[in-house]
């Protein structure tokens, strides 16, 4: 018969024998925030000594112009303003170009200007505005001419107002409390004033300006909330340049239309005074059209257009 102790020792030195080993943590995980630190900082080198080498490599033409780009600089046609020819001429053969001037191989910080300018004469330009605005006189005094010695506009010659503003010259229509221009309330015109804007048209048909055409109404409004005194005034402006159009005046010269509602009213400290309902035709100075215009044929504008007493119409729409 076996042992029983015998075998339950020899158990025991069969059994494996198994070690438990704690490891002990100083400091714990740092999580690697150092790690993108420190590749942001490699990047910002490498980037650093790249663009030393790029200014060292680069000719000086390309650098000028690289300077040159962060300046106010002025576009000249068919001719390299701002490009990377350091604003040399198209045209320039080489020589030239290596004959200007040129800074040391470096962009400098508010580096002096370089390459051709344009430069507009002053005394040119004030020349011309003076004589524009002496020629718009001369309109002035025809129209008022006209004014008095037509028949059919004699009697309307009072609510015909003409002056010259910074934007040119400026023909009013205005109402009076005993004849308005249109129906109140809307834009539907009245007989006299077709007659007034069939005489100017013919008229102003002979001066070579663009025009503009803007409606004025008074504060009380047309009684009629979704028909506000904006639309009152923009339709009117509209339905005069129409009627002007319709009357042989050049469409293509209306430079523009608008309503300015009671924003700017003549009698200011009277809303409600009828001669804030006005209709404004300007003869406008080259200077306040968009771009555009400014550009059209010479022949549209006053500054190189003799006006002839013998050229005008009368106001009535006959020759003079």
């Amino acid at each position: 018969m076996a042992d029983p102790k015998k075998d339950e020792k020899d158990d025991k030195k069969k059994a494996p024998i198994i070690i438990k080993k704690i490891k002990k943590g100083g400091h714990g995980h740092h999580g690697g925030a150092w790690k993108v630190a420190y590749a942001d900082f490699v990047t910002a080198m490498m980037a650093f000594f790249l663009l030393l080498w790029l200014l060292s490599s680069t000719p000086q033409e390309k650098l000028q112009a690289l300077s040159d780009y962060f300046q106010p600089t002025v576009g000249i046609r068919d001719a390299k303003g701002i490009g990377f020819a350091g604003g040399s001429d198209s045209n320039d053969d080489k020589d030239n170009a290596k004959e200007k001037s040129s800074p040391p191989p470096s962009v400098i910080f508010g580096a002096s200007k370089s390459g051709p300018m344009v430069k507009v004469e002053e005394d040119e330009q004030v020349e011309d505005q003076e004589d524009e605005e002496q020629k718009l006189i001369k309109v002035q005094d025809q129209i008022k001419e006209n004014l008095s010695n037509s028949a059919d506009l004699r009697d309307y010659k009072d609510q015909i107002k003409i002056d010259i503003t910074p934007e040119g010259l400026r023909i009013q229509i205005i109402d009076s409390a005993k004849r308005p221009m249109f129906k109140e309330g809307g834009a539907v015109m009245e007989e006299h004033m077709k007659k007034i804007l069939k005489g100017l048209s013919a008229f102003l048909k002979s001066v070579p300006n663009y025009i503009s055409v803007t409606g004025h109404t008074d504060s009380k409004g047309g009684g009629n909330p979704g028909y506000t005194n904006f639309e009152i005034s923009g339709d009117r402006a509209n339905v005069t340049r129409r009627f002007m159009v319709e009357s042989t005046f050049p469409k293509e010269r209306v430079a523009w239309t608008t309503g300015k509602a009671d924003r700017e009213p003549l009698v200011p400290e009277n809303p409600d005074d009828p001669t804030n309902r006005r209709i404004s035709i300007m003869l406008l100075k080259r200077a306040v059209l968009p771009k555009h215009l400014q550009t059209a044929p010479e022949k549209l504008f006053l500054e190189n257009h003799s006006i002839k007493d013998d050229s005008m119409m009368k106001l009535d729409g006959t020759d003079k």
